[in-house]
């Protein structure tokens, strides 16, 4: 019996409509349209009152904000650190060889984690990675958070469509009398694997060829933590670039100490930074220092000065940062700016007797004292005064721990004052393989399996609760309690279930092949217009009425249709798409360009590789 067009759904089917608007004419932030569209909803009375703030204590909202709380802990303990730096190995310190191992990675962890688990897990390393390279975070969030959305669909574990799809397949063949005598096999773990490789593979490959040209380079992005470069160096006389220095057999420097090294290289205005003797990395090295042959040194100057002195004195000088690439990381360590304030106890000190590096770990590079800049011997006879600004390279927690002292006061303020706690790296390895346990391994809802690795985080002392709210993406959290109740009443009016009814009578004489594409391309819409979940709920049952009426494979036409709900990358209205939309930058347009692009190929992909492994 057909669905009567009420005024309810004629209500909704403008909203919809006013919503994909407000999306592509982006005057307004995408989080604002979902508020906006709550309110609306609410005004209207479309869904029950109990049901309009359901969306802000939904399973999907409470799982993502657990999972930026497992971030936190992560991050803090060290754990994701050690694995940046591991990739950052495989990388090869090319940024287009880490973008394609960060998009795999992403790919295979959200087939068991989901993909906001796994891409929300990958985004601080995706951050070090643009400070690490200076490449605008753009570059890098959508072809990550795109891959983390089809990385979904390698298994049963990895959507919630497919997770839920053996319930709604034996429900339907139940209601259905031409079934009665039909066996469908149960979907399994690794039924659709073959199909999500051919996916994520394609997405891969699609960011490869056309990656370069789509991806907009959002140049709003700050790329430098710390003190402004140009600034310093003209505040202070240091600048330029960081060089990996060695020092060849029987050369004359092997037998110096470092203060001997310093005076040679400050007039040229090179600074030592770190020593390596090969078993462990000095920084800030001593003055009492000596060389080694092959020893490594680290400084920083203009390419110019530095090749004059490695000629003159026969250094070899390391075309990149080899050995210094991770300590010269700007993620973790850079120039600051701090100053005396009145009242220091370190006022009238003098400078030589103060040991900067031994008892603060920082480099004194120069002080800025009315107009005049004091440097090398001059720097170390000089008392200090009220108002001193000192000029220091340091790792950031050297930074962070002089921060807590009362005798400077710190100018520079951006740049990661977070305490790695590395002996508190068991404890975040623990509480995130229990959240798993119980999520993937006892199927314990997302949330609550997730929130117990959080909880058991701060009991722990690995995070502090005030740490992680400061963290937690409330944007991304508005937006989906927003946009969660607009798809139960695009189910609770009938609305959803109208369209579905009017595509069956368009469809149902149609060749098979073609009926799948259609309703592959339908729960791409869908899901867009509500949760993957409802798409999915709504479709499935049209889907497999349609294959028995044409002699299809009911099967087939239901993971046809829980696999297309992962093609959402038109709009940001997935819970990766908005996070990578907020983080990113990007606005509609860049998702209607490279997305629309995408969900072609995905579609494209989808329906060949489905007959192929799945009929």
């Amino acid at each position: 019996m057909a669905l009567a067009l009420t005024f309810q759904m004629k209500f909704m089917l403008c909203l919809a409509a006013a919503m994909v608007a407000l999306f592509i004419w982006d005057k307004w932030r995408s989080d604002i349209v979902a508020m906006l569209v709550l309110v609306v909803l609410g005004i209207a009375h479309l869904i029950p009152t109990d049901q309009l703030l359901s969306g802000f204590s939904s399973d999907a909202v409470v799982a993502i904000v657990a999972v930026m709380m497992l971030g936190a802990g992560l991050e803090r303990s060290g754990l994701i650190s050690s694995l940046a730096n591991w990739i950052f190995r495989v990388s090869r310190d090319d940024p287009s060889r880490l973008s394609w191992i960060l998009s795999l990675t992403v790919g295979i962890i959200s087939g068991f984690l989901r993909s906001i688990g796994g891409f929300t897990l990958l985004l601080p390393i995706i951050n070090r990675a643009s400070m690490s390279f200076r490449i605008p975070k753009s570059r890098f969030l959508m072809p990550i958070g795109f891959c983390a959305i089809t990385g979904g669909t390698l298994t049963l574990l990895g959507s919630g469509p497919l997770l839920m799809l053996n319930d709604l397949m034996s429900n339907q063949l139940t209601q259905n009398a031409l079934s009665t005598r039909m066996d469908i096999e149960p979907i399994k773990m690794f039924t659709v694997l073959p199909v999500g490789i051919c996916l994520l593979a394609a997405t891969l490959l699609f960011f490869f060829f056309f990656g370069k040209w789509l991806v907009p380079d959002i140049s709003k992005d700050k790329l430098t933590l710390g003190a402004d470069v140009t600034h310093f160096r003209r505040t202070y006389g240091f600048g330029g670039q960081f060089f990996e220095l060695t020092i060849p057999q029987d050369n004359p420097i092997r037998n110096m100490k470092l203060s001997q090294l310093e005076s040679l290289l400050n007039d040229k205005k090179i600074a030592v930074l770190a020593i390596s003797n090969g078993r462990e990395i000095l920084m800030p090295a001593l003055r009492s220092t000596e060389f080694r042959e092959r020893h490594h040194i680290a400084v920083v100057g203009f390419l110019q000065d530095v090749s004059s002195f490695c000629q003159e004195s026969g250094i070899l000088m390391a075309p990149k940062l080899k050995v210094f690439s991770d300590i010269l990381n700007p993620t973790r360590s850079g120039f600051s700016e701090v100053v005396v304030p009145p009242g220091s106890e370190l006022i009238g000190k003098n400078m030589r007797d103060l040991h900067m590096k031994r008892n603060y770990q920082v480099q004194l590079l120069s002080i800025y004292r009315n107009g005049q800049i004091y440097q090398g011997e001059e720097l170390r006879e000089l008392k200090l005064s009220a108002g001193d600004t000192l000029g220091l390279f340091s790792t950031w927690d050297a930074l962070s721990r002089l921060d807590k002292r009362h005798e400077f006061a710190i100018i520079t303020t951006d740049y990661p004052n977070v305490d790695i706690k590395h002996e508190k790296r068991y404890q975040a390895l623990l509480w995130l393989s229990l959240s798993l346990i119980l999520t993937v391994v006892l199927h314990l809802p997302a949330a609550i399996g997730l929130l117990v690795g959080a909880v058991g985080m701060f009991m722990t002392g690995v995070v502090s609760p005030d740490e992680t709210y400061r963290i937690v993406s409330w944007k991304t959290v508005f937006m989906m309690a927003g946009l969660i109740p607009f798809g139960l009443a695009m189910q609770s009016t009938g609305t959803a279930s109208w369209l579905a009814n009017q595509m069956l009578v368009i469809l149902q004489h149609f060749p098979s092949w073609l009926i799948l594409t259609c309703l592959a391309a339908l729960a791409a819409l869908f899901s867009l217009l509500m949760s993957n979940i409802g798409a999915t709920v709504v479709l499935v049952p049209i889907a497999m009425h349609l294959a028995l009426g044409v002699g299809a494979d009911p099967r087939l036409f239901a993971i046809v249709v829980a696999l297309g709900t992962s093609n959402a990358f038109l709009i940001p209205t997935h819970q990766v798409s908005t996070i990578v939309s907020g983080s990113g930058g990007y606005r509609i347009k860049h998702f209607l360009s490279v997305g629309g692009i995408l969900s072609l190929v995905y579609l494209a992909v989808l329906i060949p590789a489905s007959y192929l492994f799945l009929s």
